[in-house]
């Protein structure tokens, strides 16, 4: 699961009519959490960007999946366009108000360390029962628990936003998008067309 922070999002697509991108720096999905295992800013920011401009020009749609080569083709991300979420699910502070938020959810994939050893049947079922009572103890303080979602564990985590944090002014019409991830530098992408269609 990823530390509250630890993502980026772009900026500036919903002044062009498209929900703007989000991506965790570690895995949402697959069997591999990644717990050794981070993006950095580069890697998310070049992510975003590549999927930007398949927004921009019609190419990328809700249950779309991609694989993208990692760290020299030593791992790779298995990519999924989530459904879109409102900014605050993802911590995505700084996007016009009424955007929407399209998440790239993603798998590491990477060959494994050793050969995997089965877990016992005493194990688990002892895992079984700490994952319902981690469940039950998140709903009373009323922590979202959906699957993949790497904040869950962080009750309020929407309601913070970054210290001396600013809404990053974009002029209207403009046709640059640039992608925002905390401790980073930002990265732009400028839109090669304006008569791109617009989301739905």
């Amino acid at each position: 699961m990823a530390p509250v922070g630890d993502f980026g999002y772009t900026v500036g697509l919903a002044n062009l009519g498209h929900p703007e991108l989000h991506m965790w720096a570690r895995p949402t999905d697959g069997t591999d959490p990644g717990a050794d295992y981070v993006l950095s800013p580069r890697d998310i920011c070049e992510i975003l960007n590549i999927h930007a401009e398949m927004l921009l020009h019609g190419g990328l749609h809700v249950g779309d999946a991609f694989v993208r080569d990692l760290d020299a083709g030593m791992a790779e991300a298995h990519i999924t366009v989530g459904a879109p979420v409102h900014p605050h699910e993802v911590e995505a502070l700084g996007v016009q108000p009424g955007a929407k938020v399209l998440p790239l959810r993603w798998e590491l994939v990477r060959e494994p360390e050793g050969r995997s050893t089965p877990v016992s049947a005493p194990v688990a079922a002892q895992i079984e029962r700490l994952a319902v009572e981690w469940r039950d103890l998140a709903e009373q303080l009323g922590a979202d628990v959906s699957p993949g979602r790497p904040d869950t564990a962080t009750p309020n985590a929407t309601d913070r936003g970054p210290r001396r944090w600013m809404r990053p002014e974009v002029p209207s019409g403009s046709s640059e998008s640039s992608v925002s991830s905390r401790g980073a530098s930002t990265c732009s992408a400028t839109a090669a067309t304006r008569s791109a269609p617009r989301w739905p």
